[in-house]
């Protein structure tokens, strides 16, 4: 999901956000599982989607305990560049 973020347009990774932010605040799939009411495949797919709308990192920023510009942060995409060497 490309979003604007401190006056670059950088790439989003939605689950990735989801999986740093579960690895900082120590929180396990289960236990995010219970918290929501959900499945652990649920939160599996979460992990592993790559967009999600802005009302949902909100709802998730505010799971985490944190504002939503740092939890987009956390799911920020580096493009690499391959280089070929001759």
């Amino acid at each position: 999901m490309p979003f604007l973020l401190e006056n670059d347009m950088v790439k989003i990774d939605a689950g990735k956000c989801i999986r740093e932010a579960q690895e900082l605040c120590d929180i396990s799939n289960q236990k995010m599982a219970e918290d929501y009411g959900v499945t652990r495949q649920q939160i599996h797919r979460w992990r592993n989607t790559e967009t999600m709308n802005l009302k949902s990192a909100h709802q998730f920023a505010k799971y985490f305990e944190m504002d939503v510009m740092t939890f987009l942060k956390l799911g920020k995409v580096t493009e690499s560049v391959d280089t070929v060497s001759k």
